[in-house]
């Protein structure tokens, strides 16, 4: 079986038993990755609404035919569960080098169900799987994890969670080595349930291909085309240039959502350029990947660790919580990251209770004496450590935004801003960008990074030919393009989410899958695996995936009303910046909501019609 492994590793934590499911079964109709993660899921999880951290809530890792490969940016692995922050399918994306490791084990991907009677870690080498006893790393951060349980072999890959996730905090995530983590939806919690702290894996076999020539010749093409990207080149610089990047945009916003001229924004910007370029500064990289985008950063007296530019982990720790100090923002993040914490989600609930305290909802009783300014770099740290232990106020928030906001009442709620099922949103505005609101409430998990990554509508300030270039080429005009109109958004939003599942179902970074094109990718696989395939045939996989996605979510009670956002972004228009005056409009909203139904082949309340599950085959 070209490009797969074969095997899928099924481990019951309860009994401790252990067993294998041929790959074969799912990729005909679900490809890898995200694809054959959601077909478990579906099949698996109880037809019951079970909660999130129960032993029956099935764990999956699943990478893609072309994980391991050749292939660029082809470190990735999804991740696949229920997850407890919003109650609906959650789902996160990670690269680093443990996906290509399970592969090289002989696994496609590893499902966990049950739970340990104590903390337990799974270890893989080939065909050896045994569930150990984790005692000697419960309660330790994940640095201290991954070293203690790599030991001597640098090539044993670790994947584990820290103190949030033990302790199920819905922003905590899994950590694939200490840099690379799945960290959206609150997978590390329903890691933490499980009793499991890491899995550690090593493999010698390798990874199959049917015609390796070719597909080193097409893997030369792919790199000379993400060489193009006009972001290639500025990768190294992006972890101090994406502030004024995000700005020329006009996507970003500081503190809870309330603010797009933050007065003291420039002399960040500054501090976090001079930060950065007085560092210890090491350019890193994923598997296979020509990309560049991570960074280690070292600074003396504060400690070293990476970043990832793409993802605007340092820019969230600045702008949401408005904090210009750049040593008590990395003291944060490297706290953050040892924990096991989804760095945006954090920050944000960090912001929403900062806004709360400006506003006397929160009062110093509350807030266990901290002084929940905005700009105190310290209690952003004291924050952060709270959460992570789930102590005092750090217990409500560690929820996240939409669950503290109910459980702390007194207005809270008309403050929170939060995406489907109650997921918080991600680093950049929301408001004026139309298509991109669409896809924080019809997508899978809420999680636009998830779905609509690099939309188009992003970057039409700054690069507007080539925004207009991507809409025509997906909606058929360069309208779509336009941040502020809701004309042609289904038709993007549909567009781009099929491109994203294609790249996480292959096993592939999204990033550079939409420069590369869908063409080349197809052709890839083919080299890969021998099955012959067409774009016409991805797409329609795509369409499949998506479709399930949308059929567990129903089976976990939802419906129509949770195609929805918070009301703030309805409520409350921008003040000033590029996009002034720009706010949703509820009824132009549910239109284009409606029209992406119509599209994926839904009826009016976003359930999949009889005909189309039977063009999907999924009858």
């Amino acid at each position: 079986m070209s490009g797969y492994a074969g095997r899928i590793l099924m481990v019951d934590l309860t009994n401790g038993q252990l067993k294998t499911i041929p790959t074969h079964d799912y990729s005909e109709q679900f490809l890898g990755g995200r694809g054959i993660a959601v077909k478990l899921l579906f099949d698996l999880q109880p037809p019951k609404r079970s909660d999130a951290t129960s032993p029956e809530n099935p764990l999956i890792f699943m990478t893609g035919p072309l994980t391991g490969t050749l292939a660029p940016s082809s470190g990735r692995i999804d991740v696949v569960t229920k997850s407890p922050e919003t109650g609906l399918l959650g789902g996160a994306n990670a690269g680093g080098f443990f996906g290509p490791e399970l592969k090289y084990a002989g696994y496609d991907g590893l499902v966990v169900t049950g739970r340990a009677p104590q903390m337990a870690y799974i270890e893989i080498y080939n065909d050896e799987v045994e569930i150990k006893d984790a005692r000697e790393v419960s309660g330790k951060g994940v640095q201290e994890t991954v070293k203690t349980l790599r030991g001597a072999d640098e090539r044993t890959q670790v994947a584990c969670i820290g103190p949030a996730g033990e302790r199920l905090v819905n922003l905590s995530g899994i950590a694939f080595g200490t840099r690379n983590y799945a960290a959206r939806c609150g997978v590390g919690a329903v890691m933490g349930s499980k009793n499991l702290k890491a899995i550690c894996v090593r493999g010698t076999k390798g990874v199959p291909i049917t015609n390796p020539d070719q597909l080193q010749a097409l893997a030369d093409q792919m790199r000379e085309r993400i060489k193009t990207m006009p972001s290639y080149r500025d990768y190294p610089e992006w972890h101090h240039k994406l502030f004024r990047i995000l700005e020329s945009d006009g996507k970003t916003f500081f503190g809870n959502y309330e603010d797009t001229a933050w007065k003291d924004r420039f002399e960040a910007y500054d501090e976090a350029e001079r930060f950065i370029k007085t560092a210890e500064f090491r350019s890193q990289t994923c598997f296979g990947c020509p990309l560049r985008c991570w960074a280690y950063i070292n600074v003396k007296g504060v400690g070293g660790g990476s970043i990832a530019a793409c993802q605007g982990t340092l820019t969230s720790l600045a702008n949401f919580p408005k904090i210009k100090d750049f040593n008590k923002i990395w003291k944060a993040y490297l706290l953050m990251q040892d924990f096991g914490m989804d760095t945006s989600g954090t920050a944000a609930v960090v912001a929403f209770a900062m806004d709360l305290y400006s506003k006397g909802i929160l009062k110093d009783a509350d807030v266990d004496g901290i002084d929940l300014s905005y700009g105190n770099g310290n209690a952003l740290i004291s924050m952060v450590e709270m959460i992570g232990r789930r102590e005092g106020l750090g217990d409500v928030l560690a929820d996240g935004v939409k669950a503290a906001s109910e459980k702390i009442g007194r207005g809270a709620e008309s403050l929170a801003v939060y995406g489907k099922g109650g997921l918080g949103l991600w680093l950049m505005e929301v408001r004026p960008f139309k298509g991109v609101a669409l896809s924080c409430a019809v997508t899978d998990s809420g999680s636009q990074n998830r779905a609509t990554y690099g939309l188009c509508e992003f970057y039409y300030l700054s690069m507007k030919k080539s925004a207009e270039k991507a809409a025509q080429s997906i909606t058929g005009t360069q309208d779509a393009a336009i941040p502020t109109k809701y004309d042609h958004k289904p038709a993007l939003v549909a567009g781009y989410e099929d491109l994203h599942i294609l790249a996480d179902s292959l096993g592939v970074c999204a990033i550079p899958f939409m420069p590369v094109g869908l063409e080349l990718w197809g052709k890839a696989f083919v080299a890969c695996t021998g099955k012959d395939t067409e774009p016409s045939r991805l797409k329609m996989t795509a369409k499949r995936i998506r479709t399930l996605e949308r059929l567990y979510n129903i089976q976990q009670g939802m419906s129509r009303k949770e195609d929805a956002l918070s009301n703030r972004l309805f409520d409350e228009q921008l003040k000033d910046g590029p996009w002034a005056g720009e706010k949703l409009d509820h009824e132009k909203f549910e239109q284009m909501v409606a029209a992406y139904y119509a599209l994926q082949g839904w009826d009016d309340e976003g359930r999949p019609t009889p005909e189309t599950l039977k063009r999907l085959g999924l009858t």
